[in-house]
């Protein structure tokens, strides 16, 4: 029998991480990403495999995608990265769903890359689009998720009680630690079992396609998406850092 050795990355391209691109996007006063900036690559991606074999010279190319346009941004090579400081978008069409690639360039070959660059501040503000946030009478009810069967998007629902207050607490790090997380937790149970065609449950798709989640397989048990759900919370809390944000306010930061 013949045999052989197989690899998927034939050409041997260096993958980064979103953490390594040193990338961020900044929003207006309505909370809508109109910039973006470039501080280089962190130290650490000196350490990947192979990265110092690469030649000073090879350029850094970064492509901005919304599915109607296209921007190809040149910054600089590896020995002289150009730094950037809220540049604006140079496209046509929306920058509500972009997505951001990063190549490493020598002559015409790709030599590192990361396809699905996340930046810093994507998830900045968001919350109300990622998240839906409406105020309502619910009697004795603080807070709650509704409808919980997938049939619509699923609305964080806040109490209006005057006296109470819980819209404007959602906006203080305590209110978005103890009723956002809990919220994101409940709303990926009803993504994972509603209509995968329905347009809420594709917006979603395109968020975890952005952090590099995998879409999870339909037709399952529903105890069987927990690991997932479980891993997804991970991800996404270590990105919107509500439990920091809680910690600095308390020290007064």
């Amino acid at each position: 029998m013949a045999t052989g050795r197989y690899t998927t990355n034939p050409k041997r391209i260096i993958p980064l991480e979103s953490k390594q691109v040193l990338l961020s996007v900044h929003r207006d006063n309505n909370g809508k990403i109109n910039c973006f900036s470039f501080e280089g690559l962190d130290p650490d991606t000196q350490s990947l495999y192979g990265f110092g074999t690469l030649d000073k010279k090879a350029k850094l190319i970064l492509e901005i995608d919304n599915r109607i346009d296209i921007q190809r941004v040149e910054l600089g090579t590896l020995e002289n990265p150009k730094t950037i400081n809220k540049q604006q978008f140079n496209m046509d069409g929306s920058f509500a769903n972009l997505s951001f690639r990063f190549f490493i360039i020598d002559g015409y070959e790709v030599k590192a890359s990361k396809e699905k660059v996340v930046p810093s501040g994507i998830f900045e503000g968001d919350r109300r689009t990622l998240i839906r946030v409406e105020p309502e009478d619910l009697g004795e009810i603080a807070w709650r998720v509704y409808p919980y069967d997938g049939t619509t998007e699923p609305v964080l629902k806040i109490n209006n009680n005057k006296e109470c207050n819980f819209v404007n607490l959602l906006v203080e790090p305590i209110g978005k630690l103890l009723i956002f997380q809990n919220a994101l937790e409940q709303i990926l149970w009803i993504y994972v079992e509603a209509d995968e065609e329905s347009e809420w449950v594709n917006h979603w798709n395109d968020l975890f396609h952005l952090k590099g989640i995998d879409i999870p397989a339909r037709q399952r048990q529903k105890h069987e998406y927990s690991n997932w759900i479980e891993e997804t919370m991970i991800i996404l809390s270590n990105e919107l850092k509500l439990l920091t944000q809680f910690s600095n306010s308390n020290q007064g930061e």
